[in-house]
């Protein structure tokens, strides 16, 4: 697989970065304003940026992306959000964005190639 060609490191790193913005959306959900919110839950992550350099395809890096193999990828949750963000239910983006986390700590990273 190609993403085994990225190092354990670039993968951590990775998830650090993502593990970042992750609980800044938790910590803040109930704080920030709407924009701020949506800005930070429709970042483009680091696992996307290795992915799309395993992938060698800036449209679609995804399958290459491990948190996308085994948990189907941050694009429901992320939908989920924003649903949440227009109907006022900042308690229901933080238990969201807990769930995510707590994913993104049991993500299995790709070994090295």
């Amino acid at each position: 697989m190609a993403e085994a060609q990225r190092t354990p490191l670039e993968w951590e790193a990775a998830r650090e970065s993502v593990a970042e913005i992750w609980r800044r959306i938790h910590e803040r959900a109930g704080t920030v304003d709407e924009i701020d919110l949506l800005t930070d839950i429709n970042a483009v992550c680091d696992f996307c940026s290795v992915a799309k350099e395993a992938s060698g395809n800036a449209l679609d890096p995804c399958p290459y992306c491990p948190f996308y193999e085994q948990f189907g990828g941050c694009r429901a949750i992320t939908l989920a959000i924003g649903e949440r963000l227009v109907a006022g239910d900042r308690k229901g983006i933080a238990e969201l964005a807990a769930d995510f986390l707590d994913k993104l700590g049991r993500l299995e990273l790709p070994p090295a190639g």
